[in-house]
């Protein structure tokens, strides 16, 4: 069982996302995979 991984990775990610949210949006829009313009 990974929960309690699982529980900090999202509540990291969260903390991460909400410090930086536009470096991360420009990475997700900018992602290699993701070619929708």
């Amino acid at each position: 069982m990974k929960l309690p991984f699982l529980l900090y990775f999202l509540t990291f990610a969260g903390e991460k996302y909400i410090k930086d949210k536009r470096k991360i949006a420009a990475i997700i829009s900018n992602a290699p995979g993701k070619r929708v313009s």
